[in-house]
């Protein structure tokens, strides 16, 4: 929008920008950025600021408007310039923190003099929500009304839409990706919320705690707690930079919680704030400045304090698994040895593998699929549990153990989760349409990734969507389903990385489909040297090379920017 004023008024208004901080990345809704961790914005200080003009004296209704829009993207004392530009009631209801309505940045933008007002018509590609969340829309066409009246010898803006309305490019110079962190209901892992948050001169380090204490996004809600109990608060409104160690005060609220809670909290505070990785080393945690102390915990807390809930410090104890002549197989130094219990044996012909992170439950399939095998080789050698279909995807496990299984051959998926005590209880799963391709679990267990194949039989394509898990009294549902992206048009496997992307097996217009890395935070990267044969299948996990099956059963493995061949073999999989 930065040239939106010279479009629609005629007097050039300009925004200046002033670069602070290099290496700053734009917001992901215009295609792919490279490959990274975007989320772990290296930033504490804004990267620009946006110096926006006050109203001119004889500005017709058109220009009011325009220079409105232009001064809205400067955050400086709440949007003062951009409130200048209304009338003085509408200047004290204007809720500029509502959200934001993200439009193209291209020519198409236009303000049009209508009865009662301007109008503004432009290409809405996404939403960012009051919490943070950002939607992509798909190029959606908007319009919005601003009313104006005299204000003495001037016009002003007395009705408008609440929030801000900002294009591309002023997102991309006012927001940042950040994480912010919660527990998995089962208080074992952290579980990352996504979230664009406007650049606070004050610095990100006190945005990201308020955010913190505000609670999930409204999508991750049911499926996550946070420990940090209801009415703490800052002391001060503000988390000042100590030689690279965030000092949070907390409200007295804190103890409201247990130790075995404070250290859960303590462990969302730190690996939020430690997301500002060029600034923030360390996280000290005070309650109305008193130093917090906890049994685990030193007084300066860095992620490694709390590695315990971190899924990126997960390790699969047997490695990937491979297929290879019907037989169970973990990859090893040397090529592949068969696994220990009934699915190693070569006693039944299986493939599509599964397995826990410790190792202790292996699952494979029968080759039609219709039977899902599950196998504890630490404790029996025999098949301990068998479970009939028509049709299931590879199971799932995620960090407690529970077993995952979707039988996908029925117009309506069933799901099936086997728990500690044994048995196969139901899961509902609601919010999508097509059939279902592929279904994988996140580590933390609260969100599910699943490829969807859409369209007529000749033109059918799998798309990407992420749902959440929430327990409820009748059981678990897994549900509000959406897509994270819109520049993949066929997606065909898809496997966790970490707790905060994915890698995909997609294809980008005009390309073919290839190893792809996908962020929640929205952004699409195509691993650099794709194997030279088609891919079929890709397994990831946290800090571990993407492993690809291809149509020729060989398993290639990522190594920096190429594909090393490693071992014959089929259906490669890491714990998840």
């Amino acid at each position: 929008m930065r040239d939106r004023a010279l479009r629609t008024s005629g007097l050039g208004l300009l925004v200046v920008v002033v670069m602070v901080v290099a290496g700053c990345s734009e917001i992901p809704t215009s295609g792919p950025i490279e490959r990274g961790d975007e989320v772990r914005a290296a930033v504490d200080e804004p990267a620009v600021r946006v110096l926006p003009r006050d109203p001119v004296i004889g500005q017709t209704q058109e220009e009011v408007v325009a220079g409105f829009l232009e001064a809205s993207a400067s955050f400086e004392n709440d949007h003062e310039v951009a409130r200048r530009f209304l009338s003085p009631d509408a200047a004290q209801e204007w809720n500029a923190s509502s959200g934001v309505t993200v439009i193209d940045d291209s020519p198409d933008f236009r303000l049009q003099r209508m009865r009662g007002g301007v109008q503004l018509q432009a290409d809405q590609v996404a939403k960012i929500s009051a919490d943070g969340a950002l939607t992509p829309r798909g190029d959606v066409e908007i319009q919005r009304l601003f009313q104006l009246e005299r204000v003495g010898d001037e016009w002003r803006i007395t009705d408008l839409p609440q929030g801000l309305i900002l294009d591309r490019i002023e997102v991309s110079l006012t927001y940042r990706a950040f994480n912010i962190y919660f527990m998995n209901p089962q208080g074992s892992l952290l579980v990352p919320d996504p979230v664009y948050l406007p650049l606070d001169p004050a610095g990100s380090a006190t945005s990201l705690m308020q955010s913190l204490l505000n609670g999930p996004t409204r999508w991750l809600r049911p499926a996550v707690e946070s420990m940090i109990p209801a009415g703490t608060s800052l002391v001060v409104d503000a988390v000042p930079n100590d030689n690279g160690v965030a000092r949070v005060d907390l409200s007295a609220e804190f103890f409201d919680a247990d130790v075995t809670a404070r250290e859960q909290a303590a462990a969302q505070i730190t690996e939020t704030l430690l997301g500002l990785t060029s600034t923030v080393t360390g996280v000290a945690i005070t309650v109305e400045g008193s130093p917090l102390q906890l049994p685990a915990a030193p007084s300066v807390m860095t992620r490694e304090t709390w590695e315990v809930y971190d899924s990126g410090a997960l390790s699969p104890a047997l490695g990937a698994l491979i297929v290879r002549s019907g037989v169970v197989r973990r990859i090893t130094d040397s090529g592949s040895a068969p696994v220990e219990g009934a699915l190693g044996a070569g006693q039944r012909e299986v493939v599509a593998p599964s397995h826990s992170w410790d190792g202790g439950t292996i699952t494979a399939l029968n080759p039609s699929r219709t039977a899902m095998l599950v196998t504890h080789p630490f404790l029996s050698a025999g098949v301990k549990e068998q479970l009939s279909g028509r049709s299931f995807l590879p199971a799932s496990i995620d960090d407690v153990g529970r077993v995952w299984a979707v039988d996908a051959g029925g117009s309506i998926p069933k799901v099936r989760v086997l728990g500690e005590e044994g048995s196969w209880q139901s899961a509902s799963l609601r919010g999508f349409r097509g059939s279902l391709m592929a279904f994988r679990v996140s580590a933390d267990g609260t969100r599910v990734a699943v490829v969807v194949e859409q369209g007529q039989r000749r033109d059918r394509r799998g798309e990407l969507l992420v749902g959440r898990v929430v327990q409820r009294a009748e059981g678990l549902q897994v549900q509000g389903f959406r897509r994270i992206e819109r520049t993949l048009v066929d997606v065909q496997d898809v496997s966790w990385a970490d707790a905060s992307s994915l890698v995909v097996l997609g294809a980008q217009a005009g390309s073919v489909l290839e190893p792809t890395v996908v962020s929640l935070n929205r952004t699409v990267t195509p691993i650099s040297g794709s194997p030279a044969v088609d891919v079929t299948q890709v397994t990831a996990g946290p800090s571990l090379p993407v492993l690809a099956g291809t149509s020729a059963d060989g398993i290639w493995a990522e190594s920096g920017s190429v594909w090393v061949a490693q071992v014959a073999g089929r259906d490669p999989a890491y714990p998840g």
